[in-house]
């Protein structure tokens, strides 16, 4: 009899576990699906700022030559793990801009259904739907839309961090360990986690455990020895060092950093609408007096901290690793609230999240945190055809993303590679500098994020800080650069905030 009993509970688990197997199929199919939809409009846009400049490079590299340290863009420390996984689904599929995109799309959805796994599990007894409400709020992040098909480190460092975050609470410590050292293989800030991990097991007396998580940090030692072997700097390259580590320590410029972090997590679309009900309930409900609230606490404070201190462009890419814990502690808070509010909070989050694709944003933060990315592509787009169609075989002269969008064919700008002199910032000193190339053609465009911002519009003074903390400088205008290059204005387009001009000598015009 106790044999039959105890084989009849092992068929029920199995069952069960079948049963949530299927469902987590149908869940995570459900999302990548909805995914690959919402981005199906954009799944051939071009390369974009990192993406051209940095990432897909770097795995073309490992695709087209095998080098794992970069030789077509500068090396830095960034580990190959996402490089590499691109320069695999280009072995299989083919390179393209649209393969890459999905293969980001679906590591992406991978990392939303790990969300709502999470969810549920740090929502034990909880009522409501939180999960698909932790899912919901991700969907309509501006920021996650646009990382979530890009070739970049951040969104694949957040689907391991989730991962590893969900293995540690289920206590399965070995593979807990796996998923660390693919994290800091994707990215070396991934090594806040595992060093929280530790520090939480050893907190708790769990010594030989806690050891365990030193594993992570020690696999990078093969690719840093690499690196310094490759180019005499376990960083890749000095400025690469001195701008995401000294850079960021000015004191001003370290508390404007903290803001625009706590900006982005609390207050940015809506959020402080989840954020204001989490904090009053944070000491108020022994949910969240929960060893695994306490975790997520730890490491979300460590990893804020961690990039704002070591980066150096304080982009809110950065915050991915947390954003999803932040959706999580909000939805939760939610669905202990009374009434309608666990159905209207959420909701009216979501609504002013989606509005930040179309709306100018109220602080300064990148075009590639919204729908502005796309606009700025098309105009590169436009500007890169004109200029193959009307000056072929021309040396261009213009500023980062685009002047290496125009060297390498392949990232959807151009079918053949411009000889381009590039300038560093669109400032005077720059100009002068380029004008003794005597290039064919200049592309001046508008990069700055301070423009399109409510706050500049209503306190332009703002430029008299930027030039003080920033060391900002006003960009040329048309007039400077006919005066200085004996260029005429050819072409010129504008899209809400983004504007790009085409100048070129009067000998080349037809």
């Amino acid at each position: 009899m106790g044999r039959r009993s105890a084989g009849s509970a092992e068929a029920l688990s199995a069952g069960r576990g079948a049963a949530n197997f299927r469902a987590g199929l149908i869940v995570f199919g459900a999302i990548a699906a909805v995914m690959v939809a919402i981005h199906y409009p954009l799944l051939r846009m071009p390369f974009y700022w990192d993406e051209l400049g940095q990432f897909v490079p770097a795995a073309l590299d490992i695709f087209e030559r095998g080098a794992w340290v970069p030789v077509t863009t500068l090396a830095n420390i960034h580990p190959p793990g996402v490089m590499a996984l691109l320069a695999g689904v280009w072995q299989v599929f083919g390179y393209s801009i649209a393969v890459t995109r999905l293969a980001m799309l679906l590591l992406a959805s991978a990392g939303v259904f790990l969300a709502f796994r999470l969810t549920l599990q740090m929502a034990a007894g909880v009522p409501g739907l939180p999960g698909f409400t932790t899912v919901l709020l991700l969907l309509t992040s501006p920021l996650f839309y646009t990382q979530a098909m890009m070739a970049q480190l951040d969104m694949p460092a957040m689907v391991l961090t989730l991962l590893a975050i969900l293995l540690f609470l289920e206590e399965r410590i070995l593979l807990c360990v796996v998923s660390c050292i693919a994290l800091i293989w994707v990215k070396e800030t991934g090594a806040v986690l595992p060093v929280v991990m530790g520090a939480f097991l050893w907190r708790e007396g769990r010594w030989r455990e806690a050891s365990f998580f030193a594993l992570p940090l020690l696999s990078l030692t093969p690719w840093l020895w690499l690196l310094w072997k490759s180019t005499g700097s376990v960083f890749g390259n000095r400025e690469f060092a001195e701008y995401n580590i000294l850079y960021p320590l000015h004191p001003a410029r370290l508390g404007l950093a903290l803001l625009r972090r706590f900006w982005e997590l609390f207050l940015n679309h809506g959020y402080f609408l989840g954020a204001i009900p989490l904090a009053i309930l944070w000491r108020r409900k022994p949910l969240f007096a929960r060893r695994e609230w306490r975790f997520l606490l730890w490491f979300g404070v460590a990893h804020v901290m961690a990039v704002t201190l070591a980066g150096g462009a304080v982009l809110e890419r950065y915050l991915l690793p947390v954003i999803p814990l932040c959706f999580m502690g909000f939805a939760v808070a939610w669905s202990l609230l009374s009434g309608r509010k666990p159905i209207m909070l959420p909701l009216a989050t979501a609504s002013l999240a989606v509005l930040g694709f179309f709306l100018p944003p109220l602080l300064p933060q990148p075009e590639e945190n919204d729908l502005e990315m796309s606009r700025a592509v098309e105009l590169y787009r436009v500007a890169a055809d004109w200029v193959e169609w009307r000056h072929p075989g021309a040396t261009v002269a213009t500023a980062w993303p685009l002047s290496d969008a125009l060297q390498r064919p392949g990232l959807g700008y151009v079918d053949k590679r411009f000889r381009v002199l590039r300038l560093h910032a669109f400032s005077g000193e720059e100009l002068q500098r380029v004008a003794a190339g005597k290039p064919d053609v200049f592309i001046l465009f508008s990069d700055d994020e301070f423009a399109r911002s409510w706050i500049h519009e209503r306190f332009p003074s703002i430029d008299l800080v930027r030039r003080q903390l920033y060391q900002w400088q006003p960009p040329v205008t048309g007039r400077e650069v006919r005066e200085t290059l004996g260029m005429q204005e050819e072409a010129r387009w504008q899209v809400a905030g983004t504007s790009i001009a085409v100048f070129a000598r009067p000998r080349t015009l037809e």
